[in-house]
């Protein structure tokens, strides 16, 4: 163990406090949004809140740009590496989710949901994803403060989900490029639908795939973790009975497992809010069968979502009470540490669910057509004169635009500086231009998404200066804002940033 790792071990208790870390972006676009001088301060004030490791996704699709070749992004890479650095700095430990699956790309060919399903169903996707592997472990080798790394069963769940919802003819087609055909004995079959019951035995199959993918995964990183799906799924008997179908825990693989918990596991979900006691109660619940009446407490709780702001769930979820939020906290400080190593928070902080790529422009115009007038990267953004137009086309389900959300609007935020007299209008559709208004260096405007840009044809934002010069440093585009309640958008405190603060500090002595 090398003598950085054991000087913080001498120093903390050995619970894991830690928060998942997006920096000025959201998931998706993180790494396009992400710098090393932001988080040297950030890192420095979650160490400050009581944390003493942060979280980072790292994406398949977007570290490694195309499969055939693989090729990559050099400059996710350097951040990375400058990431891990600035967390050593902090003194905060380091996990990695590796494989994520969600990132807003620069023109990539294929979106998320489409690579997992080649990766499902074509064996020739096998070496590109090996060799991911293989270019992250060189790029991780001399790290000696990351903890941990896993992989998280939601990476590939969504694509077995897909071929259950397929026509016919295209379910049978998948039950043999997926080996489901040859998992049953069968030759010619179909793919059921979640619907038959039938479906246990596809159920059965992809939790056996998913162990295959983490134990191959393990060849190269031998310690490598897994987050297992809590949730179990619905079984609809040819009686007309409902059962339950529970997933693979991986309590025999060995390494760290990891779960999840939000006030609406085992809950009614229906639309209820819970009192501490209730969620304690849940909770209780969940972690004795996690961990075999905690047994097996080699847990951590990646995602322990105290508040859970899911904006599809909205009206069906089970949420725990503000008010109760405090009362919670308490109780968990003791709970936690007889059934877990750790926890982490979903993120650090809000985030606005950004549909743009680059949006800082850390990585110039990279992502952006200048589709009128002139427009130069410089060191604080994007110098634009009058007449100049940015652009970024993109399809909506690629890019989080969910036909779900409850508005239709998109919230546009611009940061700017700039001299007198200028003027900036946007547009969602390429035609119908809306002025933005000024706000400080803060310019806003509403742009209303038509139902048909959720369909095939797709986003165009544009963005153009009418008049003036400025340089332009920050764009949101967005619909909905995450809340976390532990720190605002901007960092400022959050409604329950005392309340974590007073956990992590409890978790410390507890742990």
């Amino acid at each position: 163990m090398k003598a950085w790792r054991r000087l913080l071990r001498r120093s903390e208790p050995g619970y894991l406090r830690a928060a998942h870390y997006f920096g000025d972006g959201w998931p998706l676009n993180c790494w396009s949004t992400m710098s090393a001088p932001q988080a040297r301060v950030d890192f420095a004030q979650m160490r400050e809140d009581g944390f003493n490791a942060v979280i980072l996704v790292v994406p398949y699709r977007g570290f490694q740009i195309t499969q055939s070749p693989p090729t990559y992004e050099a400059y996710y890479f350097e951040l990375l590496d400058a990431l891990l650095v600035e967390a050593k700095r902090a003194r905060l430990f380091v996990i990695l989710r590796i494989g994520y699956a969600h990132h807003i790309c620069d023109q990539a060919p294929l979106v998320s949901g489409e690579l997992t399903r080649r990766q499902l169903t074509d064996a020739s996707y096998q070496p590109p994803w090996q060799d991911y592997l293989e270019k992250l472990q060189q790029a991780l080798a001399g790290h000696h403060h990351i903890l941990h790394l896993f992989l998280c069963w939601e990476e590939f769940w969504h694509g077995f989900m897909w071929m259950t919802r397929m026509p016919e003819m295209q379910r049978r087609e998948l039950a043999g490029s997926s080996g489901y055909a040859e998992s049953i004995g069968v030759a010619d079959t179909v793919i059921p639908q979640e619907s038959e019951p039938e479906f246990a035995h596809f159920h059965q199959f992809a939790n056996r795939r998913l162990r295959d993918i983490y134990m191959a995964c393990r060849k190269v990183f031998p310690d490598l973790g897994f987050e297992f799906r809590v949730d179990k799924d619905p079984l609809y008997n040819a009686d007309g009975s409902t059962s339950w179908l529970s997933n693979d825990d991986m309590k025999d693989s060995g390494a760290l497992r990891l779960s999840y918990w939000a006030p609406f596991i085992g809950a009614r979900n229906e639309g209820e809010k819970l009192t501490a006691e209730e969620a304690i109660s849940l909770l209780v619940h969940s972690l004795n069968e996690q961990t075999e009446g905690g047994q097996s407490t080699g847990l951590l709780i990646d995602q322990f979502n105290f508040i859970d702001d899911t904006h599809k769930y909205t009206d069906t979820h089970a949420r725990l009470l503000e008010s109760q939020i405090p009362a919670f906290l308490d109780a968990c400080a003791d709970l936690l540490p007889r059934y877990s190593v750790g926890y982490g928070l979903w993120a650090w902080r809000d985030y606005r669910q950004n549909h743009l790529y680059n949006p800082a422009f850390r990585m110039g115009l990279g992502g952006w057509d200048v589709l009128e007038g002139s427009a130069s990267a410089t060191a604080t953004g994007i110098e634009l004169s009058a007449g100049a137009c940015l652009g970024q086309d993109f399809r909506a389900t690629a890019h989080g635009m969910h036909a779900r959300y409850q508005t239709r609007h998109c919230h546009l935020i611009v940061t700017l500086a700039a001299a007198d007299d200028v003027r900036m209008e946007a547009s969602l559709d390429g035609e119908h231009f809306v002025p933005l208004a000024a706000n400080g260096d803060e310019w806003h405007c509403q742009l209303l998404i038509e139902q048909e840009m959720y369909r095939s044809r797709g986003v165009n934002f544009r963005l153009r200066l009418v008049t003036g010069c400025c340089t332009v440093s920050n764009a949101n585009l967005y619909q909905y804002t995450y809340r976390v309640g532990v720190r605002e958008v901007n960092g400022s405190p959050g409604p329950h940033l005392e309340q974590i603060v007073d956990f992590n500090e409890a978790l410390r002595r507890n742990g």
